[in-house]
């Protein structure tokens, strides 16, 4: 399974040709929190969420703390 990191999220989403609308309703989570995802403006993310975005993406997600704001 490849790796992904939170922070090219939105990258892998314009690369898959995915809108943030429709991920949201692939995945569950709100839209306005795909969108802090994308953005880099979320403060804390669920493992639940972790869960849910690397099952839709079919990739692992990393969260790299040492670069969040």
């Amino acid at each position: 399974m490849k790796k992904l990191n939170i922070t090219d999220l939105k990258n892998e989403l314009i690369k898959r040709n995915i809108s943030q609308k429709d991920f949201a309703s692939m995945t569950g989570i709100r839209l306005p929190t795909i969108n802090s995802y994308c953005t880099g403006t979320w403060k804390t993310i669920s493992q639940e969420h972790i869960k849910k975005i690397s099952k839709a993406l079919n990739q692992e997600l990393i969260i790299d703390i040492a670069n969040v704001k």
